[in-house]
């Protein structure tokens, strides 16, 4: 859990990390020695989540103004659509909220007239906040936090330096509320080869979430049936494709090992469903950061990771917030090996006749789809997963792709993800101008203990059963210890150690099968790796 400074404000609590304070007032002090004069007052948004009158900031988002100079964060035409853009683009992401913003200023801590006019017109809803950041020569960092239950907003209802956040008490993150999709199960305790239904008791108030909740399910996880092979605890446990797109609640049931824990789906199926996603803070920064890039028209965008963190899944859920954005995409995953495959797979997804000769025909077919969704104020984007797998030539061919556009805006957003060596190869010379043309990087690192642990209950939820019974604490410590967080390994090792509390027909996984599930998958693959004696 996650330690915040809480803030009691007439609106009602407030929570922020201390690192996030200390990111803004490092941006501010910045932002004040980039120039003699003084430098550019800067600003941006404030990301978070809101629960009643609780709100907590979970993230900032830098947005640069059109003026040069301060003293003033003040915006113009241009600004005012470029940041209703960047509003509108974390709405899309579906895992945070705009909760407020920020901005620094050389003079007295406080909103002036225009301010005021931005906040009521962007952030008017009563719950979101402004923070003021005064900073200057001899000046460090100091905060004014102000909300619109003060009024009209003319002085901070709380202001404080980095060296005062001793006076706010720092307390435990208040967790996301989850929607409620609870049901009340109780389950006939089954016996091999005679699978009994489960007999499930709703309350009124909760029936019809129940209905909406499985027709959502059936629509959008096609793993329903997948899972858990038929195997001993000694064997390799993974997940199996299905072999339906979809199915009703009463046929996954038919799953003996699904039935048994109350399962409606496979919990631990290893595809990259964005159903699944779990919105950790790590991979939320991440998937906000590149919907972000693709929304303000950045460019290139470049997401690393060894295999197995997750990039694939960060790419489908970005591809699904495009497509909710009614955004015209290619996603490719995995990228088509070849210039010619590579061609063919965009011609194909974006609909655009390309003559088969010509090198340039399809990056003037796609500037010209480019500019036309530009002046209709969508985006145009490739989607390219494993990117450090295409040879040079094709490599070369994406980079053709990103010729055309403006400094500020480009006609084609091109999202590329791939293990850490895809860096090694746009260092290389051949490469290094597409290298500066990436706008934003982003990486990929492995969950910490809290994010394994929230990352399993939000699996085990969306399978329909309640956190920490299947999975008592003790059982994600060790599954956090022995995988060190990888997703990919997450989902392997959990999905055995169910199947060996299957088989001596134990509901709850203790620590105990995670060790003995870890064992047996550990000695099946040391002897698959064992080279023959003869």
């Amino acid at each position: 859990m996650e330690l915040s400074r809480r803030f009691q404000l007439p609106s009602g609590e407030l929570y922020c990390r201390s690192e996030l304070l200390q990111q803004l007032a490092e941006q501010a002090e910045s932002g004040y020695r980039r120039t003699p004069w003084g430098g550019p007052e800067i600003g941006g948004i404030l990301i978070g989540q809101r629960s009643g009158n609780r709100v907590t900031i979970t993230g900032i988002q830098a947005f640069e103004i059109e003026h040069e100079f301060g003293p003033s964060y003040h915006l113009c035409d241009k600004d005012h659509d470029s940041l209703q853009q960047l509003i509108d683009a974390v709405a899309v992401t579906r895992v945070s909220e705009v909760v407020g913003w920020y901005h620094t200023t050389s003079r007295e801590s406080g909103l002036d007239a225009e301010a005021r006019a931005t906040d009521q017109q962007f952030f008017s809803k009563p719950w979101q906040l402004a923070f003021v950041i005064q900073r200057g020569r001899n000046v460090k960092a100091h905060f004014g936090i102000f909300c619109k239950a003060q009024g009209d907003m003319s002085h901070a209802v709380i202001d404080f330096g980095l060296a005062d956040l001793s006076r706010f008490p720092e307390v435990e993150e208040p967790a996301a509320e989850a929607p409620k999709l609870e049901r009340i199960t109780h389950t006939v305790p089954v016996v091999a080869a005679d699978v009994q239904e489960e007999d499930e008791i709703f309350d009124d108030k909760t029936l019809e979430d129940k209905i909406l909740e499985d027709k959502i399910l059936e629509d959008e996880l096609p793993f329903a049936t997948a899972g858990f092979e038929a195997k001993s605890a000694s064997s390799s446990v993974t997940a199996k494709a299905p072999a339906t797109v979809s199915a009703t609640a009463a046929e996954t049931r038919q799953n003996p090992l699904l039935a048994f824990f109350g399962f409606r789906y496979d919990p631990f199926y290893d595809g990259p469903e964005p159903a699944m996603y779990c919105d950790c803070p790590s991979h939320r920064d991440v998937l906000a950061g590149l919907g972000y890039g693709v929304w303000s028209r950045k460019g290139v965008l470049l997401l690393t990771g060894e295999k197995g963190f997750g990039k694939t899944m960060i790419l489908r859920c970005l591809a699904q917030d495009l497509k909710k954005d009614a955004a015209q995409f290619s996603l490719l995953s995995p990228a088509p090996q070849g210039v010619a495959g590579l061609r063919q797979a965009i011609a194909r997804d974006l609909e655009l006749s390309v003559p088969s000769t010509g090198k340039a025909s399809l990056p003037i077919a796609l500037w010209a789809r480019g500019t036309q969704c530009l002046e209709q104020g969508k985006n145009l984007a490739i989607l390219l997963d494993d990117a450090h797998l295409l040879d040079a030539a094709a490599l070369a061919e994406i980079e053709a792709l990103t010729t055309f556009g403006t400094r500020k805006e480009k006609t084609l957003q091109l999202v590329l993800t791939g293990e850490p060596s895809i860096e090694d190869r746009l260092n290389e010379p051949a490469f290094r101008a597409f290298a500066q043309q990436v706008a934003v990087r982003a990486a990929l690192h492995p969950l910490d203990a809290t994010e394994t642990a929230s990352y399993i209950d939000t699996r085990l939820a969306r399978a329909g059963v309640t956190p920490g019974v299947v999975f008592p604490p003790d059982a994600v410590e060790a599954v956090f210890e022995r995988t060190g967080g990888v997703p990919s390994q997450i989902n392997t090792l959990c999905a055995a150690a169910i199947r060996a509390a299957y088989d001596q027909r134990v509901q709850r996984v203790t620590s105990a099968f995670v060790a003995q599930a870890y064992s047996s998958d550990t000695d099946a693959a040391e002897n698959q790796a064992a080279p023959a004696v003869g």
